[in-house]
């Protein structure tokens, strides 16, 4: 958990669970900003940096390392609802920063 219960108590919260390769995030944010984001390449010393420690960076450190493959997908169990139609990343970002 990142933040303790008593932070969280009394407030709504949204999932939204996206797929999304890194290639996939730069295009969407492209879309919504009008140019690319910087992009940060995580070198190796970095990454096992991040790794060696516990908690969130060597969380990040997996999720980066992931992103750089061409198979960044999850092959657990997944929820299918007919009918549903969703949005798109950039839709996503879109919409809330509208809010």
């Amino acid at each position: 958990m990142v933040n303790h219960p008593k932070d969280i108590a009394n407030k709504t919260f949204d999932l939204i669970e996206y797929e999304k390769t890194g290639e996939e995030i730069i295009q969407a944010f492209t879309e919504v900003n009008g140019s690319p984001p910087e992009i940060h390449e995580i070198s190796e010393a970095e990454w096992e940096a991040q790794m060696a420690q516990s908690g969130l960076p060597s969380l990040a450190a997996g999720v980066s390392r992931k992103w750089g493959t061409p198979d960044f997908n999850w092959t657990g169990e997944r929820v299918t609802v007919e009918g549903w139609k969703g949005k798109t990343l950039a839709e996503t970002v879109k919409e809330i920063l509208n809010k």
